[in-house]
């Protein structure tokens, strides 16, 4: 807020928007929508849901029109179904017509993801009203209590806001990796 940094940040049809994702279905299933402007990272637009299948967040997607570039996915978007066709969730959202996804690995330690957050957070810039979900989420982030050892966790509180944040974290950990990844995907504006 005192840098001005959380305000109107409306969507400009001249850059792509890259969506990372936070995969859930009883918890939350999150996607932030960001547009890489110089060297801002703009976030446009947030939308969580839970107890929806994969073509739900599709159509979402499909329903904002932005002209997409990379939809990244947590290590999760790899785990093959049980019914008789045994896809991936990554095969369904293939077949649902999604292009351009990536899926980063899970890392080992969850504190390097958030300090590769604090690195790019002066360059983050949010829509005060889109993103009012994902300003509170970073705001209520926290450590869980151990009331047993009377400290703090050495891992963040598993909580809604954790839900909201997590794909800041994927964001982080990918940048580097998707800024190489951009400069393809700037070639391929087609969503579906």
């Amino acid at each position: 807020y005192e840098d001005n940094r959380i305000r109107n940040v409306p969507y400009d049809s001249r850059y792509l928007v890259d969506t990372w994702w936070d995969l859930g279905y009883s918890d939350e299933n999150t996607i932030i929508f960001t547009q890489q402007v110089g060297n801002e990272i703009r976030f446009i637009d947030f939308y969580e849901n839970h107890g929806e299948g994969l073509g739900h967040y599709v159509n979402i997607l499909r329903e904002r029109g932005y002209n997409y570039g990379t939809h990244t996915f947590p290590h999760d978007v790899e785990v093959h179904s049980l019914d008789e066709k045994g896809n991936s969730r990554r095969q369904t959202l293939i077949d649902l017509g999604l292009r351009n996804l990536r899926t980063i690995q899970r890392t080992s330690d969850v504190n390097d993801d958030i300090e590769g957050v604090r690195k790019l957070f002066s360059r983050f810039y949010f829509d005060e009203q889109k993103c009012s979900l994902l300003v509170e989420g970073c705001q209520n982030y926290k450590k869980d209590w151990d009331d047993k050892a009377g400290t703090w966790k050495n891992k963040p509180k598993h909580d809604k806001h954790s839900h909201r944040v997590d794909p800041l974290r994927l964001l982080a950990r990918g940048w580097r990796e998707h800024m190489v990844d951009n400069k393809e995907a700037v070639k391929i504006s087609n969503f579906f």
